[in-house]
Order: structure tokens, then sequence, then C-alpha cells
């Protein structure tokens, strides 16, 4: 049990349909999205099963291919709240264990100094040899119960704590979203609005597993 899984069925019914938008400018398809994301797990193998992977940006489309990627190496996904002061950031990253942190370039440059994970820009030129690696072979005998989302938030004290969610947990979460909650197919968008570090990427799995769009604004935001 892998939430990579979502993807992976999503491209395999709808391979050739926009997946992932900027604005009005399709990104990738559920095919490209898919071995996009298996080419960035394969750089990110080295690390092992379990690392936490820190991600820090403004909503991007790429955000989703990471967390995808993430999962897709066994690793754990950890994404921060881009509204953080970067002391608070560095704070989650010392509490994670982050072994590597992907940040927007702006956010990228504000952690230099508060965390000795190493901070690699996105879409920057080691990022993109990482979209060329080897594919990695999609997982197949994940433990349910293993760590797959720290879900970082400030709590009632001021400091963040993360919550550890399961890939049982997230697929439990996709499974009710559909059935309780919303029911999206292939003609769906999912516009996010809302910060993709929370709330609006906790709905990635349900819309994924449906080949709905994901689509980020071109201001990043409401």
């Amino acid at each position: 049990m892998n939430l990579f899984t979502l993807l992976d069925q999503a491209a395999a019914r709808h391979g050739d349909r926009g997946a992932v938008y900027h604005g009005d400018q399709q990104v990738h398809t559920w095919a490209a999205l898919r071995e996009r994301a298996l080419r960035l797990a394969g750089s990110l193998q080295k690390f092992g099963p379990g690392a936490r992977i820190a991600v820090a940006s403004e909503n991007s489309p790429q955000i989703v291919e990471l967390m995808f990627a993430i999962w897709a190496a066994e690793c754990v996904f950890v994404p921060l709240n881009y509204k953080l002061h970067p002391r608070e950031m560095g704070q989650i990253l010392d509490d994670a264990g982050a072994a590597q942190v992907f940040a927007s370039a702006k956010i990228g440059a504000a952690l230099s100094g508060v965390t000795p994970a190493p901070v690699e820009t996105i879409g920057a030129v080691e990022y993109q040899k990482r979209c060329t690696a080897e594919m990695a072979a999609v997982p197949r005998v994940t433990d349910p119960a293993e760590l797959a989302w720290l879900f970082y938030t400030s709590g009632t004290t001021g400091r963040s704590k993360g919550a550890m969610l399961s890939h049982r947990n997230l697929l439990a979460m996709t499974v009710s979203h559909l059935a309780d909650f919303d029911s999206p197919d292939e003609n769906s968008s999912l516009i996010h609005g809302a910060p993709m570090s929370h709330g609006s990427g906790l709905y990635v799995p349900p819309y994924v597993l449906r080949g709905a769009r994901q689509v980020v604004p071109a201001s990043g935001a409401f």
C-alpha cells in the first residue's frame, strides 16, 4: 500500500489528459506526471526508505510532482508553510530530521544558515537533472503503517508539532473524502488557492485518484 499508486492508476486510465496546470497553461499530462515523479524518485532513493524530504515553497505545480516522487521513493513528505519565518522553518526541519530540502528560490535563500540539511532550489539546474534520472520502480509492498506525511501545525503552544500520517491514514482519508464529501471525475479541477502545505495539499490524493486536474493559480494564491 503506497500513495503513489493513486497517480499510477490515474495515468493508466487518463494518461493523455491534462493533469497539472499553472493558471490556464498545461504543465503535465497524467502520463508525463507519472514519469517525472518516478524519475525524481529515482534520484531520492539514495536517502533510503523513511527519509524525511522537506518542501518549502509557495504554491507551485512542482509540489504535486514532489509529493508523489517522495512517496514513490518510500520517503516522507514534509511540507512547510511558506508563510512561516525562516527560524520557524528551521525548527521544523530540525524536529523532522530532514535529509533534503526542496525550496523555492525566495525561501531557499532565507533558509541558508538555519538548517544543516542541504537546500536545493526547485526548478534549478540540479533539480532538472533529477528529472532525467533513471525511473524508480513503482513501489508495491510498502507497509501501510509506514509514515507518509509529517503534517506540521503550530498548535496551542506556538511551536510547530508534526502529526504523523501513514499511507493507511491518507488512503482512508481519500476513500472517505470520495464517499462522504465530494465526487470529482476527470472533468473536474482542484484549484489550489489555499496553501498546498496544509489543507489544499490533503485534497490532492482523492482528486488524483479520480483523474481531476490539479490547478495552481498563476498568482499562487486566491
